[in-house]
């Protein structure tokens, strides 16, 4: 939910903002601590994965990792997903990583 906070605080305008969370806790705190436009927010109970179709018909679009790159098992095959969703003019940002290793791994590099 910062990334959602940020967008609103520095006015940054967009159509849709799309919270993908498997964990229903996170998607509790979410509502609860954000003031919510619901009309311009989906929330999405699944892995982002589940929500490849919906990423590939949105644009122009960020994609905002925050806080859970560290959790991912299988760092390439993610990376992988986000890359066939992405199109010209689309940015990936992986925000707020406490561990450092992943910081500097060439997976977060995209081409």
């Amino acid at each position: 939910g910062f990334e959602y906070k940020q967008f609103i605080a520095n006015n940054i305008n967009f159509a849709k903002y799309h919270y993908i969370e498997p964990n229903a806790d996170m998607i509790r705190e979410f509502k609860t601590n954000h003031d919510i436009e619901m009309d311009k927010v989906e929330i999405h109970n699944c892995f982002f994965e589940k929500c490849l179709d919906i990423a590939a018909n949105t644009g122009p679009k960020v994609i905002v990792i925050n806080s859970c790159f560290h959790h991912l098992i299988w760092v390439k095959e993610f990376l992988d997903s986000v890359k066939q969703v992405m199109n010209s003019g689309d940015v990936l940002m992986i925000c707020h990583e406490p561990n450092n290793s992943y910081r500097h791994s060439p997976f977060i590099f995209i081409n």
